[in-house]
């Protein structure tokens, strides 16, 4: 129960388990909300650009925040047309940057940025 719902408050909420042996339900009200993930993925399309917010840096490449809630993967091989080791060499957290989107996959709900595939890209450091 959040702070915001009351003992014998009516809502609507989603029945997400029911223990017969303990007499417990387990309730979900964020399930009855639309995805975020989803909804991105009804509006955007492969090849949209967005700026965006660096806010993680991974072995692998980093994080951009493209809107709220939303944040996609630009791969090391495509942070800068030159290659990099560390994602240190391009950019840090915090940096904003122009992205596109490479691929979208909603079952697996993966976001895939390209820097290099966005352009020019005035907002880079």
């Amino acid at each position: 129960m959040t702070h915001s719902q009351r003992t014998y408050e009516c809502s609507t909420c989603s029945v997400l388990c029911f223990d017969t042996h303990q007499g417990e339900a387990r309730l979900s009200l964020r399930a009855l909300q639309p995805d975020p993930f989803q909804e991105f993925a009804d509006a955007a399309r492969e090849g949209q650009e967005f700026h965006g917010t660096v806010t993680k840096l991974v072995p692998f490449g980093v994080f951009v925040r493209v809107v709220e809630d939303i944040e996609g993967l630009v791969p090391l091989n495509e942070l800068i047309p030159m290659p990099v080791e560390t994602p240190e060499q391009d950019v840090q957290v915090g940096d904003r940057v122009k992205v596109t989107i490479i691929s979208l996959d909603r079952d697996a709900r993966r976001l895939l940025l390209s820097r290099k595939k966005a352009g020019s890209d005035p907002l880079s450091p």
